[in-house]
């Protein structure tokens, strides 16, 4: 379930890059363009490598439906949702 979250983090580092709020003189990730996605399809590789292992496959089919069942609650129950907006 970790490398979910690290493919999250990663995808949420590259909207962030890409939208205005972005601070150019903050901390920059050296060459993100070229690494984020090499570092994104190399956790989804490890992920699809569980599925080599019998002992493995469980949990990863479990990670899957984890992430279907949150993340369709949380689509569904904070779809008309008003978020605030700190400035």
């Amino acid at each position: 379930m970790s490398i979910f979250v690290y493919v999250l983090t990663m995808v949420a580092h590259r909207k962030y890059r890409q939208s205005q709020d972005f601070l150019p003189d903050g901390f920059k990730m050296p060459f993100y363009s070229i690494a984020s996605p090499l570092t994104i399809m190399a956790f989804v590789l490890i992920f699809f490598s569980l599925f080599t292992n019998w002992n493995d496959m469980i949990p990863a089919i479990g990670a899957i439906a984890w992430a279907v069942i949150v993340g369709g609650f949380c689509l569904f129950y904070y779809r008309d949702k008003k978020v605030a907006v700190l400035e």
